[in-house]
């Protein structure tokens, strides 16, 4: 959801997600590991999304499995 956006119908109620791939922090967090904001689902079938913080580490990071 956080990359790529969606769209979420909920009881004929529309909430969009825009994408947030222009976030410095998101984007630096999945290359090289850290701290960025990104959006979570707060019930099972995912209808309430909320913004939270997630933290990745340096190893999990992309470059970190690649280098691996």
């Amino acid at each position: 959801m956080s990359i790529t956006g969606t769209l979420i119908f909920d009881d004929g109620k529309l909430q969009p997600l825009t994408a947030m791939t222009t976030n410095e922090d998101l984007n630096h967090a999945l290359l090289h590991g850290g701290t960025a904001k990104i959006y979570t689902c707060n019930d099972g079938k995912c209808l309430k999304a909320t913004i939270d913080e997630v933290t990745i580490s340096a190893e999990n990071s992309l470059s970190g499995q690649v280098n691996n």
